[in-house]
């Protein structure tokens, strides 16, 4: 079990070196902070290097545990002398990407498991299963209080690539004889045949992670993972840590689930293998819906932009584009390329990409409509008006795109932009949900569970 959380500060002291050099070891400390990232401070510096990046740097500290550090960036390096000898005193500070306790790994490429296993806040709340109870007895005189844990079975999901698991593990500790300590906690667990190297893992974590996310409403944190392997203790795995570069702090100090894990168990593998054909055919779309809930502290505009941009992306992926048949549209197409040939040449490069490549594409307008002909029922609830809606995000992208004069008096103002992001968001939640294979009736659900915390209407 890892012995601290991502949410947990602490520090290691020790010996580091580099994996080409393993007899020149320098003394220093390893720091973790949730904010301020990972630090790693040496009593001395490593052989020269101009650009002060190292891909690996191993460690082992004084009560024998082996760290590897990734992606190392040296951001001081300082150097002093002091009489009567003149001896140089040197010393040096790096900033690390991610790092792992219990084994080393002498090269960025030997970072492979078969296994990881994630915990995941929001997991438990959503599962909302209750392990422990609590039951009173008397019983000859005395009374006794009990408290029983009941291991839920374990929840099983083969996907094509790999195998999740959600499982629970129970606890027991003592801090003296009147204050026992029970504590059970749930984990998702990744298995593969094969070795994959810890970057594809990532990957799969950060997607099941959106996935919880889009089901409670919430920003999720990951708070430990463990990774194992052949050559790995099974019990004490590798711990693995890392900076999280964007804000995951719980958007509601209180849960209300969209998406209840007891309205989508019974199929949950069907929705978690359309997912992740999801996320690799439409992945554009995903990660900037996703970077917008991640990422609160992004200026109003720059948020609508990623939301439109998400949408518009969609659109462009999902959509036919074309306005007209490419077998109809090359007779004008090759009329027009003719006109451009008497265009002089320093202006020709420009004119003709936009003549082969946007000439017969739908502009997002006309997509947004045909977006919603198809499911305008799931935005109504939301959407009063769908041609003054599609023309103020129409024109509000084009404005904050290309910052055209003429279109700033249609544009949204900029205390409304929130309010036009939110119905943006709405509407790319609803065709998450219905691209994994939500019915109608939970998407309204969970919409309507969204919009009771949404900001007001919009008045465009």
């Amino acid at each position: 079990m890892p012995e601290n959380k991502m949410s947990d500060s602490f520090e290691y002291s020790g010996l580091w070196r580099l994996p080409e050099y393993p007899g020149n070891k320098i003394h220093g400390k390893l720091s973790y902070d949730i904010t301020k990232g990972t630090t790693l401070s040496l009593d001395g510096a490593f052989q020269k290097n101009p650009e002060g990046n190292y891909k690996i740097i191993l460690g082992e500290t004084s009560d024998g545990k082996r760290i590897t550090l990734r992606n190392c960036l040296r951001t001081h390096l300082t150097s002093s002398s002091h009489p009567p000898n003149s001896k140089q005193y040197k010393t040096s500070k790096f900033l690390v990407s991610i790092f792992f306790i219990g084994m080393h790994f002498l090269k960025k490429e030997d970072i492979k498991f078969t296994e990881l296993s994630v915990e995941l806040s929001q997991l438990e709340e959503w599962l909302g299963e209750r392990p422990f109870q609590e039951r009173t007895e008397e019983k000859e005189g005395s009374r006794q209080h009990i408290l029983e844990f009941t291991m839920p079975p374990t929840k099983e999901i083969t996907l094509d690539k790999f195998k999740i698991s959600i499982g629970y593990g129970f606890s027991i500790g003592m801090n003296g004889w009147l204050r026992p300590r029970f504590e059970a906690s749930v984990r998702v667990y990744i298995d593969l045949d094969e070795e994959m190297h810890v970057d594809g893992f990532f990957s799969i974590v950060y997607h099941l992670r959106n996935f919880l996310s889009l089901a409670t409403g919430n920003r999720v944190s990951v708070l430990t993972i463990t990774g194992r392997n052949k050559n790995i203790d099974e019990f004490e795995g590798v711990q693995i840590y890392y900076r999280r570069e964007i804000d995951d702090d719980e958007l509601f100090s209180f849960p209300f689930f969209p998406i209840q894990y007891g309205a989508i168990s019974k199929h949950l593998e069907l929705y978690l293998r359309n997912w992740f054909d999801l996320v690799e055919n439409l992945a554009p779309t995903h990660d900037l819906f996703f970077g917008t809930m991640y990422n609160p502290h992004l200026y109003p505009n720059h948020a609508f932009l990623s939301l439109a941009q998400a949408l518009e992306s969609y659109l462009s992926r999902t959509s036919d584009n074309k306005i007209m048949p490419v077998e109809i549209f090359e007779e004008p197409l090759s009329r027009m390329l003719e006109i451009i040939n008497d265009v002089p040449e320093e202006y020709r490069q420009q004119f003709e990409p936009k003549v082969r490549f946007g000439m017969n594409r739908k502009s997002f307008r006309t997509k947004l409509k045909e977006l919603f002909q198809e499911y305008g029922g799931l935005f109504s609830s939301f959407v009063d008006d769908k041609d003054k809606f599609i023309g103020k995000v129409v024109d509000t992208r084009n404005y904050y795109t290309h910052y055209t004069p003429e279109l700033e008096a249609r544009t949204a103002k900029l205390t409304d932009v929130p309010f036009l992001s939110q119905n943006l968001r709405f509407i790319l939640i609803a065709i998450l949900l219905k691209e994994i294979g939500l019915d109608n009736k939970l998407i309204d659900l969970a919409l309507r569970k969204y919009m009771r915390f949404r900001i007001r209407h919009v008045v465009y």
